[in-house]
């Protein structure tokens, strides 16, 4: 995992600390913290990609993490403890952290850890301290989780350190011997093929298309070097849709929607859709998670990877970042991560969820200018409506099963006919030309705000959430 650069060194300076709160439930334990201290000597200020700060020239002043947090001890290399990691899930749910008994309300602590000076050697780890009024309660699970996860942590850091050797078609050389070559790139070593090289010339003509995942390595450089600096992130979901369209439906429609946005700005890419969303609790099951094809994720993990997405992207020196979700609830972790990361590098790159997406109820009251108005008496009350179906015949006629449901008679949703393909594609094109309008001037307004602008309000006048 990648940090942010080292800050100045301060000769002399006070030991910074990090007191980390947690509760546990299904233990005796009610109320248990962990203290982590850095040496004097570690006089320096580190940041994690995941929003985690801890001190600016040694003073402790901010200590915290967020709901995007990975391991928050890659921040801290200098830091010999190796301490805790709380993780949500059976037995364990986490609170607030507090920063020198001040407590951010907005911040939640899903996994915290700090490693050893040297992360390849193990770590001694630090002493755990209970609350006096729930001292006497600890009890020997606690103990047992504890220093499970103290083993699993140790474990984790030294192999995350020390990678094994590339094989076979593998960045040979890159983990070996000698200092790695700076001009390698593309997966392999610069001395090994001239197109492993940073400045090799692309053989190729640029390609024709904005998804990251069509293009090579040396076209998404060249493409860089171009001017396409924006990145747009796209989240669908997995969840059940009714008899007619496929599980994937937001995926579809995110395909059409935001090969239309990039082209129209000009400078922008897609970066490959990601089609795993929170969709309900798993076990025991709840909400979309009773329908099977489901697949969801929990939110702290969907947080997590939009945060490595985000990050990588950050890396390549990618400009502006768009969070876009077609779901609603992809809306408030998109939120979250975009607010968090554009906060802790002060907008550069620009971070940015672009809640205006989301925003059917303004697409279907366009399009009842072009003919879709729905018939309330005719509603079929399913996870469907005529727009939504469209917008996924464009990007492939079978995602709605358009040729099965006119076999049976059943090329309709909602009043609204879908027989006809020449229809289709028209009123299709207009919805996918207006949502990328629509969404092309919420970046805008989010470029202006130098981050996301607040959230529209109500959705009356439209379908149901989709």
């Amino acid at each position: 995992m990648t940090t942010a650069p080292r800050m100045s060194r301060t000769p002399a300076c006070a030991v910074p600390s990090a007191t980390i709160r947690f509760r546990s439930f299904g233990f005796a334990a009610s109320a248990c913290w962990a203290r982590a201290t850095a040496p004097a000597s570690c006089c320096e200020r580190y940041s994690t990609p995941a929003g985690e700060r801890y001190w600016t020239d040694c003073a402790p002043a901010v200590a915290w993490a967020n709901a995007t947090t990975q391991r928050v001890a890659v921040a801290i290399k200098c830091a010999r403890i190796v301490n805790l990691e709380v993780r949500e899930g059976p037995g364990v749910a986490p609170s607030n952290l507090s920063s020198r008994g001040r407590g951010d309300p907005r911040l939640q602590l899903i996994r915290c850890s700090s490693p050893a000076a040297d992360l390849r050697r193990p770590a001694v780890p630090s002493q755990l301290h209970c609350s006096p009024d729930s001292a006497q309660h600890r009890s020997t699970s606690m103990k047992k989780l504890v220093a499970l996860g103290l083993l699993v942590l140790v474990s984790t850091v030294a192999l995350a350190q020390d990678p094994p050797a590339a094989g076979r078609g593998g960045r040979a050389g890159q983990g070996g011997r000698g200092a790695p070559d700076p001009r390698d790139m593309g997966g392999g070593t610069c001395a090994a093929n001239a197109y492993n090289c940073k400045d090799a010339a692309n053989p190729l003509p640029p390609a024709n298309t904005v998804w990251m995942e069509e293009m090579t390595w040396m076209d998404v450089r060249d493409a860089l070097k171009a001017g396409k600096t924006t990145a747009i992130i796209t989240t669908g979901g997995m969840e059940p849709n009714g008899p007619w369209l496929v599980t994937g439906k937001h995926n579809y429609v995110l395909h059409a929607n935001c090969e239309a946005i990039a082209r129209k700005l000009g400078n922008a890419l897609c970066a490959p859709t990601v089609k795993f969303v929170p969709e309900g609790r798993i076990d025991p099951q709840s909400s979309h998670m009773v329908s099977p094809g489901t697949i969801s994720m929990r939110e702290d993990t969907f947080r997590n990877v939009l945060v490595d997405i985000v990050h990588s992207l950050k890396m390549h020196d990618f400009k502006q970042i768009f969070l876009i979700g077609d779901s609603g609830g992809n809306q408030a972790g998109q939120r979250a991560v975009a607010d968090s990361l554009n906060k802790l590098w002060n907008a550069d790159p620009l971070v940015a969820h672009i809640q205006d997406y989301y925003t059917y109820n303004v697409v279907a009251t366009h399009m009842e200018e072009h003919g879709i108005k729905e018939d309330t008496a005719k509603a079929e009350r399913m996870h469907d409506d005529p727009i939504i179906t469209l917008n996924m015949w464009i990007d492939d006629p079978k995602s709605v099963r358009a040729a099965e449901r006119k076999k049976v008679g059943k090329a309709s949703i909602n009043g609204i006919s879908i027989a006809d393909d020449k229809k289709n594609k028209e009123l299709a094109t207009k919805i996918v030309a207006f949502r990328a309008q629509y969404t092309i001037e919420a970046m805008q307004k989010a470029i202006a705000n130098k981050g996301t602008i607040p959230a529209p309000t109500g959705r009356r006048g439209g379908p149901p959430p989709q």
